[in-house]
């Protein structure tokens, strides 16, 4: 099975969006994730380029309101969070990482960037009930 554009994209997203509770549902659309935090905030994460055409080198975050429009913008460079200048290449040959493969250590880099900064958005969660060594709720 030959893997398209769209699949690739899609996949490298949900590595770095897994486990974020706050998302509460999700679609795709070409190298963006169109997220739901609560019943009127939103999030959009896109890979982008920033200098180069089809060299895709940072994730671009908004926050929007459904009724109000946008509320924050941010665009994060993969060599801020990982330290190696890590891009997509979208060449003849169709997309994949250039010069550096992300490893499982970068892929939760990236996951816990994305989680602190749509936490600060994101509707408070109900604090869990700590149990004491005997199971008994304190």
């Amino acid at each position: 099975m030959e893997v398209t554009n769209t699949n690739f994209y899609e996949n490298e997203l949900k590595k770095m969006i897994r486990g974020i509770p706050f998302i509460q549902s999700y679609t795709f659309v070409g190298r963006t994730i169109l997220g739901r935090l609560d019943e009127d905030l939103r999030v959009k994460i896109s890979l982008v380029t920033t200098g180069i055409a089809d060299h895709y080198n940072a994730l671009q975050i908004h926050i929007i309101n459904r009724t109000g429009g946008n509320v924050d913008t941010q665009i994060v460079k993969f060599r801020e969070l990982l330290g190696k200048g890590f891009a997509i290449d979208d060449d003849s040959d169709g997309p994949g990482w250039g010069l550096w493969q992300p490893t499982q250590s970068d892929y939760i880099k990236v996951n816990q960037f994305l989680y602190n900064y749509i936490s600060y958005y994101a509707p408070e969660q109900e604090p869990e009930e700590k149990q004491d060594m005997g199971g008994q709720n304190m």
